[in-house]
């Protein structure tokens, strides 16, 4: 932006992030009528959202998300995908829209010359991925960002109101998504550390009601745990990603999202020069006392979050890391700011663009790929009028899908599916097969016996789709040796399109002898 914009541009700066949001929304919503489909992890909460009570509390106390959201989708859920997800982003984008109002007016945006770097944030992949999908982040990325909002207020005006608003707003966090909490407690840790400094020199008068709201935090999170949150810790420390053996690099995340193309990948090494980089000059800065107050407030939040991502395996997907993804943007804007305002506000639209562009080949990509899903199931089920098992590697894939194909339901059956179609605590916990260990110990005996089960009941053939990543490769070598043992080999199949292969039995025997 021009290092010293016009009153009148300066008047109007708000509304280039409005515009933004509201002609994403827009577009959004015409992409969830035209491409209604959903992808896995939402065809889990919706089903979740639709259980009766009793089947509700305990299928989420396998899930390793809070209760909230559930919740929410449970009071909206029943009006339909297409509606959830518009009154979703509504209330997500509504609550972006209220807190770049809020920042407007106590002037934080201008004094601290952050709109370039909100401007791109909210144009970008990123903050498009967090806000369609129907998951937490769709209301906890504009709670993060009004958090900040109203932090940034704080340090700017001294007003301790909002203290008490960033209270509220980490209380609902904490209900809703645990990193966002933990994204948030980041920030209250620093400003009670700086609180902590000032009273030792007696300039503080806050830290009394920091921690007053820290305690309030604390009651709210011991009830929660006490209530609900200990026994999904319990049912799913095998599933938590941060014990997991995943790529977590910020730098591929910023490529990810900056140069969202295929094979940029390969640049991963040139974001994390450039981030070193930047992070080495911003901190010789600070020691040269030429970056203060505000601005050094957010350099050092974006050094503690971006350390703390690495503790807690933030970085293995853009969903994970957009507060990061928040953070470096403003970190940059000064920078944005200043270069002149049309190229800035030229590059953030060419931006938006790019994002509606690779979104809509993402809805198109996902509907057609499940078509194409549903088409080969029902093609390999034709094959004779029996039934037909569909199973997967030892996670619950197969469930998941087919309990979007009620139509199918006389024709195929999933091993861990009950006749309600519930996606419920038995096969959530499935998901506990990732972990090695845990299939050696327990999970490969129990998916043997469920088939063995259905064998015995009649079922003679089995199309078993297969990942055909390495991260599936014990699970495969496992279920290939019994399948092999107990039925005939018919068709492999691989297909291109999806990360699978389709592996055709018949004349499956529960009494077959074990190959020696």
């Amino acid at each position: 932006m021009d290092k010293a914009p016009t009153t009148l541009r300066k008047k109007h700066l708000i509304f280039i992030p409005i515009l933004i949001i509201t002609i994403l929304t827009i577009a959004e919503v015409c992409m969830f009528k035209a491409f209604p489909t959903l992808d896995y992890d939402e065809i889990v909460v919706f089903n979740i959202s639709k259980q009766p009570w009793d089947v509700f509390v305990k299928s989420i106390s396998s899930e390793p998300h809070p209760i909230g959201f559930y919740l929410i989708l449970k009071l909206i859920s029943w009006r339909g995908n297409f509606l959830t997800r518009t009154i979703l982003l509504a209330l997500g984008n509504s609550l972006m829209a209220l807190s770049l109002l809020i920042g407007n007016k106590y002037k934080v945006w201008e004094r601290n010359k952050l709109y370039p770097g909100i401007c791109l944030f909210i144009a970008s992949y990123a903050f498009f991925t967090c806000t369609t999908r129907v998951k937490q982040d769709v209301l906890t990325t504009p709670l993060l960002f009004l958090f900040l909002t109203l932090y940034l207020i704080f340090k700017d005006t001294k007003n301790t109101t909002a203290l008490s608003f960033m209270t509220l707003a980490t209380v609902v966090m904490m209900l809703l998504g645990l990193r966002p909490f933990i994204n948030s407690l980041v920030i209250w840790i620093y400003e009670l550390t700086l609180q902590t400094k000032a009273k030792r020199n007696a300039e503080s008068n806050t830290l009394r009601q920091i921690y007053i709201c820290l305690l309030v935090i604390g009651l709210f999170f011991v009830t929660y745990m006490g209530a609900f949150g200990i026994s999904q810790v319990v049912n799913n420390l095998d599933r938590m990603v941060w014990v997991k053996n995943f790529d977590n690099n910020f730098s591929r995340i910023i490529t990810q999202v900056y140069l969202p193309f295929k094979g940029a990948r390969r640049y991963s090494e040139v974001s994390f020069a450039v981030l070193l980089t930047l992070m080495i000059k911003e901190l010789k800065d600070i020691k040269e006392g030429k970056i203060k107050g505000t601005e050094k407030d957010i350099l050092v939040i974006t050094i503690a979050t971006l350390i703390l991502g690495y503790i807690t395996q933030s970085y293995v997907n853009i969903r994970y890391s957009i507060f990061m993804l928040l953070l470096f943007n403003l970190l940059i804007s000064k920078y944005l700011y200043k270069i002149n305002l049309n190229i800035v506000s030229f590059i953030t639209f060419s931006y938006l663009i790019l994002t509606i562009v690779l979104a809509t080949i993402y809805f198109t990509d996902l509907n057609n790929n499940n078509t194409a899903l549903k088409e080969y199931l029902k093609r390999y089920a034709s094959i004779n009028n029996d039934g037909m098992l569909w199973l997967t590697d030892g996670y619950p894939m197969s469930s998941i899908y087919l309990s979007t194909y009620p139509e199918l339901s006389n024709r195929i059956h999933a091993i861990h599916l009950d006749d309600d179609y519930y996606i419920d605590y038995d096969v959530l916990t499935l998901e506990r097969n990732r972990n090695k260990s845990y299939w050696k110990d327990i999970g490969k005996e129990n998916i043997m016996s469920l088939l063995e089960n259905q064998f015995k009941s009649g079922y003679r053939r089995v199309l078993y789709a297969t990942n055909k990543s390495k991260t599936s490769s014990y699970m495969r070598t496992d279920l290939l040796r019994y399948l092999e043992e107990k039925c005939t080999l018919k068709k492999i199949e691989d297909l291109e399109k999806f990360a699978w292969m389709f592996i055709y039995y018949e004349g499956c025997n529960p009494n077959a002898p074990a190959i020696q």
